[in-house]
């Protein structure tokens, strides 16, 4: 079975009117994303994909005039949200359900850990700290 992969600027372009749509409906005053961390052996097209995401992000942060715009090292995110930096998904998902929190893949308990130390992060930056 072969998989097909659409050209990087499909992705581009699906990834762009996607964001377009939900920053229309959700209207958000802030937005922060995972930095793109990437091992040096690292496929050259997921170096592409994930780094033309960022930067998809902040062009339509940038249209929408969201003025709070950080991105957050997945480390410190775990840091922030399990108490140290080493547990993988796992450790995110376990602590998801240990507050309660529901998601359907590991990638939604990841946006949780995200969305939690986001707003540490605005927290800290409007004390001043």
């Amino acid at each position: 079975m072969t998989t097909v992969v659409p050209p990087p600027d499909a992705f581009a372009d699906a990834a762009e009117s996607w964001g377009r749509a939900f920053l229309t409906e959700h209207q958000p005053s802030g937005l922060i994303y995972e930095k793109p961390i990437l091992p040096a052996d690292t496929n050259p097209d997921t170096v592409l994909k994930l780094n033309g995401l960022a930067t998809i992000m902040l062009m339509l942060a940038h249209r929408f005039s969201i003025r709070w715009v950080r991105n957050a090292q997945p480390s410190k995110v775990k840091v922030s949200f399990c108490g140290d930096g080493s547990p993988g998904k796992e450790g995110v998902q376990a602590e998801c359900m240990a507050r309660g929190w529901k998601f359907a893949t590991d990638d939604e308990a990841d946006a949780l850990a995200l969305l939690d130390y986001a707003g540490h992060l605005a927290a800290k930056e409007r004390a001043g700290l």
